[in-house]
């Protein structure tokens, strides 16, 4: 999004991709995103003026150049990216490792760990000085589910948006992806928040010629303000 001043996202490891949310996001304003296992997997608060310079002077610390890390020697470990644009040209890192190998002994992790945690930390505190609104769930506007092939469900599609309703909305990947708003959002908040993200399975009830799944695993990704969702008018295609 155009106000993004700090961003920083996750590798799964092993080759996993990673969360469509971020690990934290601040934005210009002052409110702060952060990934969570409750709801839609997002939640916000809101630093006031000082809080957001607090941030600001404790990243003045970090450094933004990639060759100053150490990479972790183990393999199939995650990486973590960092974007930060404090009204200059944006910069960017990525660390190998970052936050899970702890035989890694390098000054700028630790720097880089201590001004992710003071985020953290800052976005958990009461309402006062830093903090204008407590950390709390975020119910996103538009969410994309992705749909993954699946074994036999038996249960139906349980959104007013049909799968099938644009067949060319898909990821880059080329798996077929459906944008809800509205009162669809809120059902699958109630699901996920029941059943848990990855025990989603529906069938779709969509043509066989229309290149959606029948049975179909539901990937939910919360699509956080004016950021662009993982999917758009696209050809399909056969995958990565």
């Amino acid at each position: 999004a155009p106000d993004v001043v700090l961003s920083i996202h996750s590798t799964g490891g092993e080759g996993a991709p990673g969360h469509w949310a971020p690990d934290v996001e601040v934005r210009a304003d002052g409110t702060v995103f952060l990934r969570a296992e409750s709801g839609l997997g997002v939640e916000m608060a809101a630093l006031t003026p000082a809080g957001l310079d607090r941030v600001r002077a404790r990243f003045a610390t970090v450094s933004m150049k990639q060759d100053d890390y150490d990479e972790s020697e183990w393999t199939d470990m995650p990486s973590t990216s960092v974007y930060a644009s404090w009204g200059g040209p944006p910069e960017r890192i990525s660390v190998y490792g970052f936050r899970v190998d702890d035989e890694v002994a390098d000054d700028d992790w630790e720097r880089l760990d201590a001004a992710i945690g003071f985020v953290e930390d800052l976005a958990g505190a009461a309402v006062g000085e830093d903090v204008a609104a407590a950390r709390t769930t975020y119910r996103p506007a538009v969410v994309a589910v992705v749909l993954h092939p699946a074994d036999d469900a038996y249960e139906s599609w349980p959104l007013t948006t049909p799968p099938h309703r644009d067949r060319r909305r898909r990821t880059t990947y080329g798996q077929p992806c459906v944008l809800v708003t509205g009162r669809d959002v809120v059902t699958l908040e109630a699901l996920v928040t029941e059943r848990g993200a990855g025990n989603l399975t529906w069938t779709t009830g969509a043509p066989t010629s229309s290149g959606i799944p029948r049975s179909a695993d539901a990937e939910v990704l919360p699509v956080l303000r004016d950021t662009p969702a993982p999917c758009g008018d696209q050809t399909p295609s056969s995958g990565p």
